[in-house]
């Protein structure tokens, strides 16, 4: 029998060792802990010091807001302070409006915390927070005055005052002891961007890639476009140089969408050629070997002034040579349909060196902006979200009706923590409203945390700190249990648990610091907390239920396709970037509520890519009409007509009539020889007509009539 040699594990230099290592592996870590714990216990020996009547309410304001990146810390205390401040006021007004109306009173809080709560389902990042603030601010000023209303002017300052004190704390430790700032990790994500990029350009010469293997292409860089946005929302409270930027960031942003759109629209038309088997696509190929040689130049791996120089540097020199070559590879097709085919490869070809090279020079001015400035387009400037209208109005609803029942319940049981179970599920209705494509892990993480917090609460009030006298040994009694919590915040798959458990652990334990142990009340305190928990439970609930319903998901998909009607309709200026972000914005909400790897996400990234396609055809089709006579246009109307329809509303009939009339509109266009429209009407022909796109479930089995004129147009 073998045995287990023991020694290395009896000396003290194996664990001297392995404590160094697991220290110097997460040093990060540990200074945010650090932080954590004096940002959290500073702030309540201040208001301890300035004799302010809720304490806890500073500390429990540092665990809200504490975050490893000191950037996430003075966004987030920025929108606290304005969400304090509204909610404060609003509380105020409420109670000089119902003084003696305890119903109205709480009737008033109700509404105002389901507006909030669909303000934050509607926004993104803090803005979101703000609302949520603003909603349960009101309730906490109001709940524990509710029957003194002559006393809601102190409620409100105190609240406000410990409030800012607690966001001052937090942000002067986590600024001033070793930040962690976001600007790094912004600019090595804009790097990782554009490598990464240049990568995929790489790995699909030739055209190698699955549709399937597109979407997700296509998602990647929309959700890259969507986190760098989220990412300088933030960074930007932190650094100077970061907020200047911001503008040429956004705008190398809306360029890197744009050209990962049309560089998915050139391999898609390349397949699409290729499975046609004609002239064509060898003509093409030979024009696009040139996008294949241009990428194939840059090192990946150089510093990121030579990575990014050397692809502009070539696309400048290669565009005139790119034209003379697509002159002579059209002079060798026939006339008719397949110079037409080639005319429209050639330009999508040509488009994508453009972007490329406007995306390139973006890149390269914000890595060295001093010999590159970046021109600046304000219509770039804007990222625009896809807005969830119905979400927010449903959220609104539920957390309106959860207060409502809580409020009631308060009043016909004269509960003495009554008032508490209103305010947790007040706090939570919030913060449940602004997590709304998580909800199912949400509301899980809420059960998990009251559990832990409530435990860790109880041990810490009744077999420490009722032994504890004095701030000091306040201190070193709550540190052991705050420590464990805090290091989960540094886990970002835990984090949100972490603050959950935070919530509820110094929400329980602040009785303990005027030396009150009184178990009954600590009994009734985690019972409102619990009742409160279910109630935003059964709310949200039937929002998750509602999200994942087949009609839920059936407006994710006809959201998505309004972006094609709003491309054939609505004012040109700045169609293109709204198309681009807004969709891209859509994707990532879909995926949220879906899954990565479902058929449901695959199918809405189907979508996605032909909205992309179909709605950007449109726009160059709406920007170019000016220049064609004017039954030409009437004509493009009809055409842009029964696009919108098609995406409106999708039906075979439908289809086959925006078939039909994309077909003889081409057959004029062609005969007019007005070559940037046909070449656009040629493109939306082969996106409707193929059986690889989302819209092949609508097509006939058989090739339709239109097809085939479209083949021997010209």
């Amino acid at each position: 029998m073998s045995t287990v040699n023991l020694n290395p594990y009896l000396q003290g230099s194996y664990w001297r060792q392995a404590l160094t290592e697991a220290l110097s592996g997460s040093i990060h870590d540990w200074i945010f802990i650090f932080k954590a714990c004096l940002a959290v216990m500073a702030s309540g020996w201040i208001a301890f010091r300035l004799e302010l009547d809720a304490p806890g309410t500073a500390m429990l304001t540092c665990a809200i807001v504490i975050n490893p990146k000191s950037g996430l810390v003075l966004a987030k205390s920025f929108y606290r302070i304005i969400g304090t401040l509204i909610g404060s006021l609003v509380a105020v007004c409420l109670v000089a409006s119902f003084p003696q109306q305890r119903e109205l009173l709480l009737g008033g809080i109700s509404l105002w915390l389901g507006l909030c709560a669909g303000g934050a389902a509607l926004l993104r990042n803090f803005k979101s927070y703000g609302f949520v603030l603003a909603g349960y601010t009101t309730a906490i000023v109001i709940i524990p005055v509710v029957d003194n209303p002559l006393g809601i002017f102190d409620s409100a300052v105190m609240r406000t005052i410990t409030v800012l004190l607690g966001i001052l704390v937090t942000a002067v430790v986590t600024d001033a002891i070793l930040p962690q700032g976001l600007s790094k990790i912004l600019r090595n994500s804009i790097f990782k961007q554009f490598t990464g990029f240049f990568t995929f350009v790489q790995n699909s010469l030739p055209n190698n890639l699955k549709r399937l293997d597109l979407e997700q292409a296509h998602f990647h860089f929309g959700r890259q476009a969507v986190e760098i946005e989220n990412l300088l929302s933030s960074a930007v409270f932190e650094d100077t140089h970061i907020r200047a930027a911001s503008p040429h960031i956004r705008q190398l942003n809306q360029r890197l969408m744009r050209v990962s759109s049309t560089y998915c629209m050139l391999l898609i038309l390349m397949d699409r050629l290729q499975r046609a088997n004609t002239e064509v696509h060898g003509a093409v190929a030979q024009l696009f070997t040139s996008v294949s040689w241009i990428s194939s130049q840059v090192d990946l791996a150089a510093a990121p002034v030579i990575r990014a120089n050397t692809p502009l540097f070539l696309l400048k020199s290669t565009r005139i040579q790119l034209k003379a070559r697509a002159v002579q590879l059209r002079k060798r097709l026939n006339q008719g349909s397949q110079q037409l085919e080639f005319d429209a490869g050639a330009e999508l070809i040509m488009r994508f060196v453009d972007d490329l090279e406007t995306y390139t020079n973006a890149y390269t001015g914000f890595i060295n902006p001093n010999n590159s400035p970046i021109p600046l387009n304000p219509e770039e400037t804007t990222f625009i979200h896809g807005d969830d209208w119905l979400g927010a109005v449903l959220a609104a609803a539920l957390s309106t009706g959860a207060i409502l029942v809580g409020s009631l319940f308060w009043i016909l049981t004269a509960w003495p923590s009554g008032g508490g179970m209103v305010v947790i599920a007040g706090v939570l209705c919030a913060l449940m409203a602004s997590s709304v494509p998580n909800l199912k892990k949400a509301l899980g993480l809420l059960w998990i945390a009251w559990i832990i917090g409530n435990l860790l609460a109880f041990l810490c009030t009744f077999l420490v700190l009722s032994h504890m006298d004095g701030f000091t040994l306040l201190t070193a009694g709550m540190i052991p249990f705050l420590i464990p919590i805090f290091y989960l915040y540094t886990r970002p798959s835990l984090a949100s648990l972490g603050a959950f458990i935070a919530l509820s652990f110094l929400l329980l334990v602040e009785p303990a610091f005027t030396q009150n142990f009184d178990v009954p009340q600590y009994i009734n305190q985690a019972i409102a907390l619990l009742l409160g928990l279910g109630l935003v439970n059964v709310a949200f609930i039937l929002f998750t239920n509602a999200s994942e319903s087949d009609f839920f998901y059936r407006r994710l998909i006809y959201k998505l396709r309004s972006e094609v009607v709003r491309a054939c309709y609505k004012p040109l200026q700045n169609a293109h970037y709204r198309l681009e972000s807004a969709t891209h914005d859509r994707c990532r909400q879909a995926i949220l509520y879906t899954g990565e790897n479902t058929r449901a996400a695959q199918h809405f990234l189907a979508w996605a890519l032909s909205v992309h396609e179909v709605g950007r055809i449109i726009i160059e089709l709406r920007t170019n009409q000016q220049q064609i006579s004017k039954y030409l246009q009437q004509r493009l109307n009809r055409v842009i007509t029964a696009i919108a329809t098609l995406y409106e509303t999708p039906k075979s009939r439908y289809l086959l009539h925006a078939q039909r009339i994309v077909a003889s509109t081409l057959r004029m266009a062609n005969s007019a020889h007005v070559s940037n429209i046909a070449q656009y009407l040629y493109l939306l022909h082969l996106a409707l007509t193929d059986q690889d796109s989302v819209l092949a479930s609508y097509l006939p089995k058989h090739t339709s009539k239109a097809a085939k004129e479209i083949t021997h147009a010209g």
